[in-house]
């Protein structure tokens, strides 16, 4: 949720699909330990 307290999002797109990460990706907070893969 946008509301929820501080925190960033992250997302990965295609550049001919653009989204809105706010919608669409993923929320990051503060003071916890994130792991991203991805494979190109």
């Amino acid at each position: 949720m946008p509301w929820g307290g501080q925190q960033a999002f992250f997302a990965i797109h295609s550049p001919f699909n653009p989204i809105n990460p706010v919608l669409e990706g993923q929320a990051i907070r503060s003071g916890f330990t994130y792991i991203i893969e991805f494979k190109l």
